[in-house]
């Protein structure tokens, strides 16, 4: 969508996007581990190492995520070291401002979907995906050109949608863990 609004704004977003995802999916392996440790734990029915594994893959992964935060928050520096056009830098650094707070909701969230896979939850891991598309689509259409009385954002109307859509997947995913079948596990005891 940002294309529609200025090539300039998708430009910034491509570079600012690149960086971030480069901290992302090298953050991303350390969600992985949670699948192997918490699928043996369900094999065995061993409750307590289930919620032992998941709870240390969260605190594990926001550790990480923080350390990924302060990487993500110099993206500016790194792209004016490449020498990048000041302008566009600038509008990169408008939208790393504001989606470098995504980073822990999302590696959370990245647990959590790997939690309920481990424990055969798929369908909710589609769904918990399918809401973040909309979530995410519907956010950018309000805050990118500022539709339905909502401020024309731009650049960080993006931001703002993927940080909202981050947020609004980790609490469903939590939601669904706390209200579900799995409650009996008690995972957050």
């Amino acid at each position: 969508m940002i294309g529609w609004y200025g090539t300039s704004e998708l430009a910034a977003l491509t570079l600012g996007h690149t960086c971030l995802f480069f901290v992302y999916i090298t953050l991303t392996g350390f969600s992985l581990a949670v699948i192997t440790n918490v699928s043996k734990a369900f094999g065995k029915e061993d409750t307590e190492s289930l919620r032992i594994n998941f709870r240390m893959g969260l605190w594990l992964v926001f550790a990480f995520s923080l350390f990924g935060l302060v990487l993500v928050s110099n993206t500016s520096a790194f792209l004016t070291f490449l020498e990048q056009d000041e302008y566009i830098v600038e509008i990169v650094s408008q939208y790393i401002q504001i989606v470098q707070w995504m980073m822990p909701f999302l590696l959370l969230t990245y647990v959590i979907k790997a939690f309920l896979i481990s424990v055969k939850k798929q369908q909710v891991v589609l769904a918990i995906s399918i809401l973040g598309l909309v979530t995410n689509f519907a956010f950018n259409y309000l805050f990118i050109f500022g539709n339905f009385g909502f401020p024309e954002l731009g650049i960080s109307g993006v931001a703002c949608s993927s940080l909202l859509t981050s947020v609004a997947m980790m609490l469903s995913g939590l939601l669904y863990i706390h209200f579900s079948d799995l409650r009996e596990k008690q995972i957050f005891k």
